[in-house]
């Protein structure tokens, strides 16, 4: 888009921050079951087929998961980032349920990560069996604790309970309800045992499998689709290559870099045929096989490569200093420089250094987070920690109290004011290298051009690559103000100190309260009113604290910057 060559750099940052501000009002729900529990972008209901129960005679419930346009739940294996939807039964004594019966799931490209899950509407279907000596014309309930992750931009847990009171059957005869063909029609469409006792594989490289004879019952002229059931042991990422063979068909697909161990006895996936509502889903197992397994036709993607993932992880570390949250990050990184005076070459190249330097350690050290609860079975990914409400909640705080401190509420020479000020990178070396721990803190909720693939990338990886595409990505996020710092031609054009750098100062509050409010967005999604109250009594407070601590001022009034920092604590 063109804009006029008059636009300012912070008008157009300001602007930014206005059209990707996420929405903040309420979703509107439209027709749903009775029931049904409306939370963040998502409805969850529980649907029963039959509206009177029969005693002894098993009956279908649905737990039905209905997303907003564009976010998208989990299958029982995730693929390389999310969590299975989860169900706790809570039935009257005497009542089983059993497993959650999944449908066959799409592939969902997220950020460069291959998930398996449901883009739209799903029903989790699960047989209930009601004990033998129910009392006729008795009630019945049913209930279930729903546990869920849906993602879009962002993944935000939820989780609630729904529930169903039914009628015992006084004649013996089970009445269906309204549902009952809806949950007939979802278990038709289920995927169904395929035995085939010759299925054998072998893992090396590749994962080759080899189903044979199963031409009579999969249609040999649909189009195949492969789904691994066992988790970590294939590469998701990478499009696995399905074709026939003498009235079978073979498999290959790439071993999971992270995969170290012993291949499984048995390994177990699926097999789907066909698409949209033609498509049925094989479940199968095959056995290890001593032998390798001959693969004859070309085919697939053997990914991109690690150097090709390190351009695109310097570039995208680079695009992340235009985010509305790092940019007066930077923005306060180069007005230090500029007040320090740009004719000191030495003191330019150590702040830059120092400031590389936090960013560097700060992402390494989240990188082998990362891939450590990765290694451990969890699907995690770049911005995982937005998951946990104290860490949304944590850095909502710490950037509303920058933007505070910008607006010049404290004080120069105020221990408060210097701790805000280290935070803003005037203070010193140190100021430097906690300024780019910092700007990690706030680029780890963005994602970029760029940055997704490499990032995709990385999380496939062994450890030693996975970390040098996140250095090299913390690289290109120090890159515009190392450049300032070593190239004296770049800081030969910095402006002179004067005035105008305090008013810029004081308007980079606005960024970063727009950042806090988008925090305080996604928090309501996670943790919803209540939590969201509590944070918001925060915020109150350390503005409060703030105040006291000015309004003591120097040492005068101890009983008063006790109070400010009992408010601020």
């Amino acid at each position: 888009m063109k804009t006029a060559n008059r636009a300012t750099p912070f008008g157009l940052l300001l602007l930014t921050c206005l059209i990707a501000a996420p929405p903040l009002w309420a979703r509107s729900p439209g027709e749903a079951p009775a029931g049904t529990l409306h939370a963040p972008n998502i409805d969850v209901s529980l649907l029963s087929a039959a509206d009177t129960v029969v005693p002894g005679r098993p009956f279908d419930v649905a737990v039905r998961l209905a997303p907003d346009p564009g976010w998208h739940s989990y299958w029982r294996n995730p693929g390389d980032t999310g969590l299975p939807t989860r169900i706790t039964w809570h039935l009257p004594q005497g009542g089983h349920a059993g497993p959650i019966e999944w449908p066959a799931p799409v592939r969902v490209d997220f950020h460069g990560l291959v998930n398996y899950g449901y883009d739209g509407d799903v029903l989790l279907l699960t047989r209930i069996t009601p004990p033998g000596d129910l009392r006729s014309g008795a009630t019945w309930p049913v209930a279930a604790e729903v546990n869920w992750l849906i993602c879009k931009d962002v993944c935000i847990p939820g989780s609630g309970r729904v529930a169903l009171t039914l009628h015992v059957s006084r004649d013996g005869a089970s009445a269906p309800s309204p549902w009952a063909k809806t949950l007939a029609d979802a278990r038709q469409r289920l995927p169904r045992p395929l035995p085939v006792p010759k299925a054998r594989f072998h893992l090396a490289g590749n994962l080759i499998m080899d189903l044979p004879g199963i031409g009579d019952r999969v249609d040999p002229g649909a189009p195949l689709r492969f789904f691994p059931v066992d988790k970590g042991i294939v590469d998701n990422g990478v499009t696995p290559d399905i074709h026939w063979q003498n009235g079978g068909v073979r498999i290959r697909v790439p071993r999971n870099p992270e995969f170290q161990g012993q291949p499984p006895g048995l390994f177990h996936g699926l097999l789907v045929a066909g698409s949209g509502d033609a498509s049925r889903g094989f479940y199968f197992q095959s056995r290890l096989s001593p032998s390798p397994i001959s693969f004859t036709e070309p085919g697939g993607t053997g990914g991109i490569g690690l150097l090709y993932a390190l351009l695109l992880a310097l570039a995208g570390g680079f695009i992340l200093n235009l985010m509305p949250c790092v940019f007066p990050v930077l923005s306060l990184k180069i007005l230090s420089l500029i007040k320090s005076g740009g004719h000191q070459p030495r003191e330019r190249r150590l702040h830059g250094l120092a400031y590389t330097a936090g960013i560097l350690v700060s992402i390494l050290i989240f990188g082998a987070v990362v891939l450590g609860i990765r290694a451990a079975g969890e699907g995690v990914g770049w911005g995982f920690q937005l998951q946990s409400p104290w860490f949304v909640a944590a850095l909502a705080y710490v950037l509303f109290f920058m933007g505070l401190t910008l607006s010049g509420l404290v004080e120069p020479g105020t221990s408060l004011s210097r701790a805000g000020n280290l935070l803003q990178s005037h203070g010193g070396l140190a100021g430097s290298f906690l300024n780019g721990v910092l700007a990690t803190l706030v680029a780890t909720p963005c994602t970029v051009p760029f940055m997704a693939t490499a990032m995709g990338y990385a999380l496939i990886q062994p450890a030693p690559a996975a970390l040098a595409v996140f250095a090299v990505l913390g690289l290109g996020l120090a890159s515009p103000f190392l450049l300032i710092a070593f190239v004296p031609a770049l800081g030969a054009h910095l402006p002179r100190p004067g005035q105008w750098m305090q008013t810029l100062k004081q308007f980079l509050a606005f960024p970063l309260y727009l950042s806090v409010v988008w925090l305080l967005w996604v928090l309501n999604h996670q943790t919803g009113a209540n939590g969201l109250a509590l944070i918001l009594i925060g915020l109150v407070l350390i503005a409060f604290g703030l105040w006291l601590w000015r309004l003591a001022g120097g040492r005068r009034a101890p009983a008063v910057r006790l109070l400010a920092g009992a408010a601020l604590l």
